[in-house]
């Protein structure tokens, strides 16, 4: 098989990118269990809202996993489907975290409605503008879904510190991705 052959259009350049996007699509997925949990500590209940941001962010990386492993120029329309279900998840999970969440700080649900008015902008780009492709769409939602990823993990790290100082308690770490290392290496 010559790399031409590999990506989308043809060249290393495209291989690379369904790459990221699997591995990316994995990444996101492992997150969802761990925001799950993340979240039941930050707000002290385990919910039917944390468990479908759970779920909306493993379908989320899913969808990743599956745009990136069906090429564009192999088959459009399902490649499309998954690029298009990926969107959708995330501005479900956007525009529902009121309703999912409604502990969590009123900053991650300002910053859930700049990430859906955002993929709509992004949207617009493509479909009518056609200012860029469908590739260049997801790429930008890509793009939004890990800079909400990150803020949703600061507001965890921060309704679970609040948490912890309403009850008098330490803290602990921030959240599933801070925890500090115990001891030295090699003991």
């Amino acid at each position: 098989m010559h790399f031409s052959q590999l990506g989308v259009g043809g060249g290393i350049s495209g291989f690379a990118f369904n790459m990221t996007l699997v591995l990316s699509g994995v990444l996101v997925a492992t997150m969802g269990a761990y925001a799950r949990g993340d979240l039941e500590s930050a707000t002290g209940r385990a919910s039917t809202g944390s468990r479908w941001v759970g779920r909306l962010i493993a379908g989320i990386g899913v969808s990743m996993v599956f745009t990136g492993l069906v090429r564009i120029d192999i088959a459009e329309w399902l490649h499309m489907v998954f690029g298009s279900s990926m969107v959708l998840l995330f501005c479900v999970l956007c525009a529902g975290l009121p309703w999912f969440a409604p502990r969590l700080p009123r900053s991650i649900h300002l910053v859930s409605i700049a990430m859906v008015v955002a993929t709509i902008g992004a949207l617009l780009l493509w479909e009518p503008v056609r200012y860029y492709s469908f590739t260049g769409f997801e790429f930008a939602a890509c793009g939004f879904i890990f800079v909400w990823l990150s803020a949703f993990i600061r507001a965890l790290a921060a309704a679970r510190k609040d948490r912890a100082d309403a009850v008098g308690r330490p803290s602990g770490p921030a959240d599933s991705t801070s925890a500090p290392a115990g001891g030295k290496v090699g003991s």
